[in-house]
């Protein structure tokens, strides 16, 4: 399997789905491809990133300096005319090829650039609906507190769970911000 075969079809490697209940106190992690879940973790991002350094590598391992190098090496020590011919010709093909490939690696690196910036961009919306989802939770909840019908058991797991939703929310906001600084 390659890089280009596995960007095309992350679903293959499954979804990390996490969830966290009050109810349980646990945190559950499931590699499946269930629906509901607090948290998807897919492994596209990481591929992406993966891909960029393969394309980086081979980039860095063109001989593209190795080809004219050898090419003077020819002109200046082969004597006869059209074994040098012959080989220079060889060369510059070989020339050729390096320019196209390295082309392609160029316009694949900008590509896979434009993936992981797209990437990063859903998971700042992604990042935003859950504090979007978590809020209106915490306001669910702060209005159940508020109730007078509210026993204790349930005032101490609502309080609990706003902690977790209140941990979880500062988590997501650092992580907001840690990726917006770099």
């Amino acid at each position: 399997m390659t890089i280009n075969h596995a960007i095309d079809h992350p679903e293959s490697f499954g979804v990390l789905n996490v969830e966290m209940t009050a109810q349980s106190g646990k945190v559950i992690g499931v590699l499946n491809t269930q629906q509901s879940a607090h948290i998807q973790v897919g492994i596209l991002p990481t591929l992406l990133e993966l891909k960029a350094l393969i394309l980086e590598r081979i980039n860095a391992l063109r001989p593209t300096e190795q080809v004219r190098d050898f090419r003077q090496e020819v002109v200046n020590t082969v004597t006869d005319p059209e074994m040098r011919d012959h080989l220079l010709k060889v060369l510059d093909e070989r020339a050729a090829s390096e320019q196209a490939l390295s082309s392609k690696i160029t316009k694949e690196t900008a590509d896979n650039a434009e993936l992981i910036k797209e990437m990063s961009h859903l998971k700042e919306l992604f990042s935003v609906n859950k504090l979007d989802s978590r809020l209106s939770s915490l306001e669910d909840l702060t209005k159940r507190i508020d109730a007078d019908k509210t026993s204790k058991f349930e005032a101490v797991t609502i309080t609990l769970t706003v902690l977790g939703s209140l941990i979880a929310l500062t988590a997501i906001t650092l992580g907001i911000i840690r990726w917006i600084t770099g």
